[in-house]
Formats: C-alpha cells, sequence, structure tokens
C-alpha cells in the first residue's frame, strides 16, 4: 500500500480535520510542513480532500517547471526568479552562463599570472614593480598546488570553505610554512583581485589564517672569516671581485652582473638595473636606482680594467663582467656562489651555511651600529626598516661622511689587501 504523503488529525477546539504534509527537503530537520484545514468534518472526505490538495499541489509545481522550460526567459526574468529561490531559501547561490564568475576557476588563476593579465598590467601601469620571475613563479605554484585542487569549479562557485579546505590540503605537503604561505597567496591574490573587481559578490580571503611560523636565522659571516677569505688566492679572479663589492656595499648578485661602464663613479656606483637570464636586463627588485657610495679608488681601477677587455669594446653600455662566449651579456649569475662555497670550504667553513647573498647580511650587520638606518637603507635599497633591523641587530648628502668614514674604518683593510693582490 502507498504511504500517505501527509498525516490527517483533529484539534479539540475545531471541528474540522488538518492536513500536514510531509516535507520535500530531505535533508531538513523539520519533518512536516505548516498544519492547513482541510475544511472537512468526516475523516474519510478530510483524506480525499489532503490526496486533491497534494495532487494539486504536484500539478502546479509541474506547470511551472513546464513553463520556465516552454519560455524564453530574459535575463530580468531570470534575475526575479533567482531572487524570489533565494529569499525562500531553496538556493543559495546560482551562477548564469553570463556571470563573469562563471568561468573555470583553473583558467582563471592560471591566466591571472601571466603578463598579459589585467591585475599584472595594472600594477606596471600603477609604477608597482612585478617581475617576470615573480610572476612565473607564482604561474608554477598555481598549477603544482592549486589546479588539481579546484577541479572544474567554476570561479563563482569557489567558498570560504573551499578556501580552508585547501589551506588543510596544503597541511599535507612536507613544505616549509614560508613556502605554503607563498603557494596560500598566489591563490589569494587572485580571488581578492576578483572581488575588487566584482567578480565574484565576497571577499572568500578576507580574515582567513592561513600559514605562519618563526624565520630560521640566517647565519652571518664575521670580519675575521671575511679577512680570511680574500687573504687567499682564488680560482676565478672576476668570481673573487664580485664577491669583494658584495662585502663592501651589500649589492645583490643581480645588481652586480648588471653593472656597465656607466655605473660607475669616482666614488660610488649608480645602482640602476639587475639581471637574470630569463628577463635579462631589468630595474632593480623594489623598482627604484639608488646611489651606493664607494671611497674604495682600486677597486673601481679594477673595474674599469674588467669593462676594457670586453670584446664588445670599452663602451659605457659595455658590461663589466661579461660573459667570455657572449659578452653581450653578464657571467652566469652561479659562478660567484659557487666560487664563494669553493672557498668557505678551502679555510674550514661549513659551505652549506652560507651563500653569496651572505654578503649582504653581513655587510648590512657591520655598517648597523656606525650609520643612521635611514643612510643605511639608501645603500642596501631596503624598502622598509623592519628590514634592516632584522639583519643588522648582532637623504644621501649629509650622510656621505658617515657612511664612507664607516665604510673605510670597517672595510678598508681588506679592500687594499685584496686589491693588491687580485692585481
Amino acid at each position: 500500500m502507498k504511504e500517505e504523503p501527509f498525516i490527517i488529525s483533529k484539534r479539540k477546539e475545531s471541528p474540522y480535520y488538518q492536513v500536514r504534509f510531509k516535507n520535500p527537503d530531505k535533508t531538513s530537520s523539520v519533518r512536516f510542513l505548516p498544519a492547513r484545514s482541510t475544511k472537512e468534518t468526516l475523516y474519510s472526505k478530510a483524506v480525499a480532500k489532503a490526496w486533491m490538495m497534494y495532487e494539486n499541489a504536484e500539478d502546479k509545481k509541474q506547470s511551472i517547471i513546464s513553463s520556465i522550460k516552454a519560455e524564453n526567459l530574459t535575463n530580468d526574468d531570470i534575475q526575479k526568479l533567482t531572487s524570489l529561490l533565494k529569499e525562500t531559501g531553496v538556493i543559495a547561490n546560482v551562477i548564469l552562463p553570463t556571470d563573469r564568475c562563471a568561468i573555470k576557476l583553473a583558467d582563471f588563476l592560471s591566466d591571472f599570472w601571466t603578463e598579459k593579465s589585467d591585475y599584472v598590467k595594472e600594477r606596471k601601469r600603477c609604477g608597482g614593480h612585478i617581475g617576470l620571475s615573480y610572476i612565473t613563479e607564482c604561474n608554477r605554484m598555481i598549477q603544482q598546488f592549486w589546479i588539481g585542487f579546484v577541479g572544474d569549479k567554476l570561479l563563482g562557485e569557489f567558498t570560504r570553505s573551499d578556501l580552508k579546505d585547501f589551506i588543510n590540503y596544503l597541511d599535507d605537503f612536507s613544505i616549509g610554512w614560508s613556502r605554503k604561505l607563498k603557494v596560500y597567496r598566489a591563490g589569494a591574490t587572485a580571488l581578492k583581485w576578483a572581488y575588487n573587481e566584482e567578480m565574484i559578490s565576497r571577499d572568500i580571503t578576507a580574515g582567513i589564517q592561513s600559514f605562519s611560523g618563526k624565520s630560521e636565522e640566517r647565519n652571518i659571516l664575521t670580519v675575521e672569516t671575511a679577512e680570511l677569505l680574500f687573504s687567499i688566492p682564488w680560482k676565478d679572479r672576476r668570481a673573487e671581485l664580485i664577491n669583494l663589492i658584495a662585502m663592501l656595499t651589500g649589492m645583490r648578485c643581480g645588481e652586480i652582473l648588471a653593472l656597465r661602464k656607466c655605473d660607475l663613479g669616482n666614488d660610488c656606483i649608480y645602482v640602476r638595473h639587475s639581471w637574470n637570464r630569463r628577463e635579462g636586463l631589468k630595474s632593480t627588485k623594489n623598482g627604484e636606482t639608488r646611489t651606493v657610495l664607494f671611497p674604495f679608488p682600486k677597486i673601481i681601477e679594477m673595474l674599469l680594467y674588467e669593462v676594457s677587455q670586453n670584446p664588445l669594446g670599452d663602451k659605457m653600455e659595455s658590461f663589466i663582467f661579461y660573459a667570455e662566449l657572449t659578452p653581450e651579456h653578464p657571467l652566469d649569475v652561479k659562478l660567484p656562489n659557487r666560487e664563494l662555497k669553493y672557498q668557505l670550504k678551502k679555510i674550514g667553513v661549513n659551505p652549506d651555511d652560507y651563500c653569496f647573498h651572505s654578503w649582504r647580511h653581513f655587510y648590512t650587520s657591520c655598517m648597523f651600529d656606525s650609520v643612521n638606518e635611514r643612510a643605511l637603507m639608501s645603500q642596501t635599497g631596503h624598502k622598509t626598516r623592519s628590514m634592516v633591523e632584522h639583519y643588522g641587530m648582532h637623504g644621501m648628502s649629509h650622510n656621505r661622511v658617515q657612511i664612507q668614514s664607516a665604510q673605510l674604518r670597517i672595510f678598508g683593510k681588506i679592500a687594499e689587501e685584496a686589491g693588491m693582490r687580485i692585481y
């Protein structure tokens, strides 16, 4: 016997039977809908009336569905219909084919981290520095971690709960917290931009706690180690000179490799560019140029000699540290670091504890107590005081004497002895 989709009951104060239909929403904790009067005093007639009411309701629903299928609904009709369904709690959200969020999230994320994306164009147009290496790395993280997780979901379907699930998903990977944070931000940046551009109705990244931890303390070379390093011969003369400049200025490796004859002053170095294999000659890391004071005339002479040996000629645009086979390009960026580690091993220092970038920390640490923070930032190119303080804890005209005095006092002996030995 077919189970009745309702129950019939009667209240003492009423002569009529009432009907309560079963809730069609199986996920709801409410089993029956509110009672409705049948206007019948006999039980058999009340049951018959209930069946009639039930069938009429079903017919009405089917009629509505058939009408929707048959009609050519306009966008305005669809908006009204979806708004009504939202108000009644039948649906939480709906994505129409014409909505901007009706695109695959995987495609959106992949396209977001390219040079042609609106986000990247906007950053560059507004003067923000965003390099190709950074864009490429973010896209790599998207492909490696995000694409497989989001699957075929649309941009508008990805919820705050999904984002939290992604964070838990990253927890299963054996990578450091800082790497996980970068992976998360690669996707979160895109999602936040989509909200700002009104592609999605909610910023699902707001207030999300992702990853944090304590950065490992970097080892900082001592002055004694630096003196020892430059007191013995190096296999590669130019690699030694590059390391020496890094020690004396705190310049990044790419900035030193990008140096051309036009970047040398009488007692300073103009840091205008950086170099990497993918982008070639590009702007510095923070997108700004700076003048690094360099009161070491002997080293300036050595740099002028190096550029004079460039097969392309002693031109203002010639690279100082040119590659022998392709002098229109600088040396391989790996060479200075490789030679540094070789020298460290020769003097009995664990080469795994340091890298070329260690010179930047060394310079900042040595100069921190001798010059004010603003002056030091003008030399290193650090954008925030916190970075200077991080590596320093154990404009220009009025700071010139202070900076040069500190440079000569701290590094003068090493620079003089190294200069006499190298050439």
